[in-house]
């Protein structure tokens, strides 16, 4: 891997406001790589799993004559199922 190469994927994923490239090119050059070459494969949620968490977020109000479908909750459930599956 260039040096270029690994730069631009350590800054996407840096943490740190990190704008010297020197300073990372000093890095790289002593052998410091971190965080570079540890990709998982990506896991998804089943059919059945999404269907699930779906169900759990429709809601019937009392007094309201349709229901109706928590989304920000549905979509924060499907993260943190999904934060699990790949941490």
């Amino acid at each position: 891997m260039k040096f270029i190469d690994w730069w631009r994927e350590f800054s996407r994923g840096c943490p740190l406001d990190m704008t010297d490239s020197e300073m990372a090119k000093q890095a790289w050059e002593a052998g410091i790589q971190e965080g570079i070459g540890r990709k998982r494969e990506w896991v998804g949620l089943t059919y059945n799993e999404i269907i699930d968490t779906s169900n759990e977020f429709q809601v019937l109000d009392k007094g309201v004559s349709e229901p109706w479908f928590d989304l920000v909750g549905y979509a924060s459930a499907i993260e943190a199922k999904l934060k699990e599956k790949n941490t």
